[in-house]
């Protein structure tokens, strides 16, 4: 229940944020601030450090060797998982770095799924949730009925998932023969997405 108050307090904020500006990019504005903020503070940051956090996850798909590629900022955030988990081990708190390293886990495992938090979470969160109000935009009916059915909402929030996948909806893989499937030809060493989204 904390923890669902803090994240309802962090998205009111990026909305009141909107509203005193007068406009707001649904994406950057308020999904990836969002997100972010609310990432970090379950897992035990500070939230207010989520531009540092948000910058690393979100240009972490440059190939390594791009030179846009955030390897600094990447290994600093790094440092600081590492140092939130060395604080956590003495000081607990009610967070999921805390459980993961009070639990049986290997830390090595812990560390892994904090770290895949730390620099996954933030764009698959945004994009689903932007892609629900996108949505929600052109089905107002819908959006007054989740305003006021809790149970509605739940459901909703599990088709928003299998209809928006966070992740792209699909595997892509090169041909390794060609192949004819329904009248079309696959070429060896062509690049193919195989599409398994809702």
């Amino acid at each position: 229940q904390p923890q669902f108050e803090q994240a309802q307090r962090i998205a009111d904020k990026q909305l009141d944020m909107a509203f005193q500006s007068g406009e707001i990019d649904l994406v950057h504005d308020y999904g990836i601030a969002t997100a972010a903020q609310i990432g970090l503070s379950l897992l035990g940051f500070d939230p207010a450090r989520w531009a540092e956090f948000a910058g690393v996850a979100l240009n972490a798909y440059f190939p390594p060797d791009s030179p846009e590629y955030p390897t600094g900022p990447r290994d600093q955030a790094l440092v600081a998982l590492d140092a939130l988990i060395e604080e956590k081990k003495l000081n607990p708190g009610n967070d999921i770095v805390s459980k993961l390293v009070h639990s049986d886990l290997p830390l090595v495992t812990a560390k892994g799924m904090m770290t895949a938090m730390v620099f996954g979470a933030f764009d698959t969160v945004t994009a689903t949730t932007c892609n629900a109000m996108d949505w929600l935009e052109g089905h107002p009916e819908v959006h007054e009925t989740l305003r006021t059915d809790d149970k509605a909402l739940d459901k909703a929030v599990d088709e928003f998932l299998r209809v928006f996948p966070p992740l792209v909806p699909g595997l892509g893989r090169t041909m390794a023969q060609d192949h004819e499937m329904h009248g079309l030809t696959l070429r060896k060493g062509e690049r193919v997405l195989l599409c398994f989204g809702a």
